[in-house]
């Protein structure tokens, strides 16, 4: 059952995954208790690499999506952290609130360009949707934001 950690490494490469490798470990371990808890499902028309590969794809893609989802709710992956880069706890707030307020793909395409620096050609690789489509919705997502912003007093309150 080498196919499974092979890959998850692979998967993790390609989906750039947010995974840590003590993450990866443990979910090569849960990988092979689904397919074991599967195994009767298994019908032989296919090697058996492939009905394990895919199910180890499934648990990485759904880790990966549940602790993104996680470190966007809890640690402000979308905000600068760092005090230094201008934003104080008022505008982070708003903006938080705004980004929150724009579609899905929109909030994800601004994070992984703005946040994590990638280029439209490493999100078209990472999520699996063209670079003319991901300018889209970057473009109107800043769009929205500009337009929730500027409806925004930027008074603090009292």
């Amino acid at each position: 059952m080498r196919v499974v950690p092979r890959v998850l490494a692979a998967g993790h490469r390609r989906y750039r995954s947010c995974l840590t490798r003590d993450e990866l470990d443990d979910l090569a371990q849960s990988t092979f208790a689904t397919i074991w808890r599967r195994l009767a499902t298994y019908r032989g028309e296919a090697p058996f690499e492939s009905f394990a590969g895919q199910i180890a794809i499934y648990h990485l893609l759904n880790a990966s999506r549940k602790k993104r989802a996680t470190l966007l709710g809890e640690n402000d992956v979308l905000l600068p952290a760092t005090p230094s880069a201008g934003i104080d706890t008022f505008e982070r707030q708003l903006l938080r609130d705004a980004v929150a307020q724009l579609d899905d793909s929109q909030a994800q395409v601004i994070e992984l360009k703005l946040y994590h620096g990638l280029t439209f050609e490493e999100i078209e690789r990472q999520l699996g949707v063209s670079s003319n489509t991901l300018k889209t919705r970057y473009y109107r997502g800043l769009d929205q934001l500009r337009s929730l912003l500027r409806g925004r007093s930027l008074e603090r309150p009292a």
